[in-house]
């Protein structure tokens, strides 16, 4: 753990919308949950990637009124996925969900999205990190919203 690349993460979320979001479905207009409490983190962040391919994403205002978000089948930042998570699962840290996220990169795609000006991800779409990225010291080169770089987050 480095609470020096922290503060980094710390800083950014100053600056963005963190509350929970939750899934609807774009088919029946109904809230999705996560999963139960026994799965392992990684179960939890690939069911949200799951998830996100056929639901939008709400969070509450003051009043407790949904407010539209994301649309459904939009890949998801660590910050988005997240969000998600915490929902369901207040304990969990966005740092947990980094270095998860690091730890099982061969299992996703992922880029930097220029338009949302984060580092995404998803189970379908893109290239594998693997692929795109060969060797480890490769994604030193792929840069994230928190101004490092997606090489840290396994120290995270």
């Amino acid at each position: 753990m480095d609470n020096e690349l922290r503060k980094y993460v710390i800083s950014y979320l100053n600056t963005v919308e963190t509350s929970p979001l939750t899934f609807f479905s774009i088919d029946t207009g109904r809230q999705k949950k996560i999963l139960n409490s026994n799965r392992t983190l990684w179960d939890k962040i690939e069911r949200v990637l799951e998830l996100a391919d056929m639901c939008e994403s709400h969070r509450k205002n003051s009043e407790g009124d949904f407010i539209y978000e994301t649309s459904h089948g939009a890949i998801r930042s660590s910050v988005d996925i997240w969000r998600h998570i915490i929902l369901q699962f207040p304990d969990i840290t966005i740092f947990d969900v980094m270095n998860c996220l690091f730890e099982n990169k061969n299992k996703l795609y992922g880029n930097y999205c220029h338009d949302v000006k984060r580092l995404v991800f998803s189970l379908e779409d893109g290239e594998y990190f693997e692929d795109e990225y060969p060797y480890e010291e490769d994604l030193e080169l792929l840069e994230d919203e928190f101004g490092l770089n997606f090489l840290v987050w396994k120290d995270i």
